[in-house]
C-alpha cells in the first residue's frame, strides 16, 4: 500500500516547492477533504479554470480539451462534470434537449 510519504515523495519529484503546497490532513476523511479542497481552490486566484481529478478516473482521447472549451464559450457555467451520471439518462428533465 502506498501511504503519505510516498505520495508526497511523488509530488516533490515532480513539482518544485514554490510550484506546490502539501497539506497533511492527518486522515480526516473524504468528505472534510473535499470540503476544504472546494474551500481553497473557490479562494485561489492563480487559475481562471480548475479541475478535480481522481486517481481512478478514466479519460476519453480530447475529453479534457472539449471540456476547457465548453468552459470557456458558455460563461455562465460555473462547474461541470465528465463523467456519464446515470442521473442524465433515468430523470427526464436532464434528458432536455438531448434527443
Amino acid at each position: 500500500m502506498v501511504g503519505p510519504v510516498e505520495y508526497e515523495a511523488l509530488f516533490q519529484r515532480f513539482f518544485t516547492a514554490q510550484d506546490s503546497v502539501l497539506l497533511k490532513l492527518n486522515g480526516i476523511g473524504n468528505l472534510e477533504t473535499f470540503v476544504q479542497q472546494v474551500s481553497i481552490l473557490a479562494e485561489q486566484e492563480a487559475a481562471d479554470i480548475v479541475y478535480f481529478a481522481e486517481d481512478d478516473y478514466f479519460y476519453l482521447p480530447g475529453a479534457l480539451e472539449v471540456m476547457v472549451d465548453f468552459l470557456r464559450m458558455n460563461s455562465g457555467v460555473d462547474f461541470l462534470s465528465p463523467y456519464d451520471h446515470p442521473d442524465c439518462w433515468n430523470i427526464g428533465f436532464l434528458r432536455a434537449g438531448l434527443d
